[in-house]
């Protein structure tokens, strides 16, 4: 199973717990609780990292690591998804991505992450950024209309240029 390094290395370096085991139950693909993140040995291979980043952003977005109130459930959800996404796919690596025109089934096999979590960070960066011009590193990054990335010194050559 290709693990996430990335992950390891924070759930380790923040005393978070991974135990793998198997439950009878093959819908609970991951639990999180007291700095312990449960994996269901059943998860996919190409699911693992998802769900790692999922309960790992528990861990992070929930305040004093303690359970909300039921109405709170989908919106600890989307701060954990929010948090896996930008972990597992940071906007920077996207753009490094897309600038050097990496095919998607090579993406999705380099962060052993399925096609459907893909789509769910892309789209979670293109509703976070919209029409903005975003800057990250060396690049600038524009989601609507299209998904465009371009190489800053370029692009600000290029700005200068065009009066």
């Amino acid at each position: 199973m290709k693990k996430s390094d990335r992950l390891l290395d924070i759930a380790k370096s923040n005393d978070i717990e991974i135990i793998e085991k198997h439950m009878e139950n093959s819908k609970i693909e991951g639990l999180y609780s007291d700095n312990t993140v449960l994996i269901n040995t059943f998860t996919k291979e190409e699911k693992y990292n998802e769900i790692l980043g999922h309960e790992l952003g528990h861990h992070f977005t929930l305040e004093e690591n303690n359970l909300l109130e039921h109405q709170y459930k989908d919106l600890q959800e989307f701060f954990a998804d929010a948090w896996s996404y930008r972990e597992i796919i940071p906007l920077q690596k996207l753009a490094y991505y897309k600038f050097f025109d990496y095919d998607v089934s090579d993406i999705l096999e380099i962060e052993n992450i399925s096609f459907e979590f893909f789509c769910k960070i892309f789209k979670y960066y293109e509703s976070k950024y919209s029409y903005s011009d975003v800057e990250v590193e060396d690049y600038i990054i524009n989601f609507l209309p299209f998904f465009n990335v371009k190489k800053k010194y370029w692009y600000n050559n290029f700005r200068r240029n065009s009066y």
